[in-house]
């Protein structure tokens, strides 16, 4: 007979609440996602849910039916009457007794899904994040968006203990991405940001910055920032679906672009927040 003891309280395996049970708890075993929508919209949802997929492609989740999760997202979105609006989802490869194998015909994955009113950043918009560099302790398949965040949290934990908002992570001597976003540089007219590879996140919001530069009068350039050449950097800032585009104003105690979000970054503010109206990606 098997045993658990939770909170203070022995009991039989059996009448453990299944909830704990989960492989996402036991070993993060599952992905998620995330979008937001802007004033009763939701943006993106096609391109997050194409990024969803293949998260769960590549750690074996199967027979997950996307179109029944799109759907569930905008009936909760609905019902929620939130206009501006952060939405996690995240499916996990279900409930079992803790083994690290198991057995598909066994399982039924678990989906969750919770909405809440998003910041605005208004404020911290207009005066810029201070960011602290933080070793990439992350494993190696980065482009998985899967539960397991410890690292990120730890990162952002360290930069709160130093009175910053954020962590820029690096991977021996290359910058790789925020703790929770695409990372980018601007020198001179040239936007600097990671290549897509496994090292970093397939950024949503990364993309449709990289999709506007030209237009705020830069040319882009993917390639390894070196940690010896951030400082080199006019501008600098975070893209992320929860922050937009977030002016970074200090790095390591250093001011950048005189301690103020810099104008080249304002602007691609403001050109992003114009992709968030176009009807073309809002659902």
């Amino acid at each position: 007979m098997e045993f658990a003891y939770i909170n203070d309280e022995f009991m039989p395996a059996e009448k453990v609440d299944p909830l704990l049970l989960d492989r996402g708890l036991f070993f993060g075993d599952g992905v998620y996602d995330f979008v937001r929508s802007y004033n009763g919209r939701i943006f993106a949802l096609e391109r997050h849910l194409d990024r969803f997929a293949r998260s769960l492609e590549d750690i074996y989740i199967t027979g997950i039916d996307l179109d029944k999760v799109k759907d569930d997202i905008i009936k909760a979105y609905k019902r929620a009457e939130i206009p501006d609006c952060g939405i996690y989802f995240h499916i996990t490869r279900g409930r079992a007794p803790r083994s690290y194998l198991w057995d598909e015909t066994e399982l039924e994955p678990s989906f969750f899904l919770s909405l809440a009113p998003i910041e605005h950043y208004r404020e911290i918009k207009a005066a810029g994040v201070k960011v602290i560099s933080h070793k990439d302790l992350r494993w190696k398949c980065r482009y998985i968006k899967s539960l397991n965040l410890l690292p990120n949290v730890m990162a952002k934990h360290a930069a709160s203990l130093k009175g910053c908002d954020d962590a820029v992570l690096y991977d021996k001597d290359v910058i790789t991405e925020g703790a929770s976003s695409t990372f980018f540089a601007i020198y001179d007219d040239t936007l600097v940001t990671h290549p897509q590879d496994e090292n970093i996140i397939a950024g949503i919001t990364r993309d449709f910055v990289i999709s506007i530069c030209d237009h705020a009068g830069l040319r882009l350039i993917e390639r390894p920032i070196k940690t010896s050449e951030i400082l080199d950097a006019d501008e600098m800032f975070f893209a992320a679906t929860s922050k937009d585009v977030l002016a970074i104003v200090e790095y390591n105690g250093n001011p950048i672009s005189g301690g103020k979000p810099g104008p080249k970054t304002r602007r691609l503010e403001v050109l992003f927040s114009e992709l968030t109206r176009h009807k073309d990606n809002l659902t």
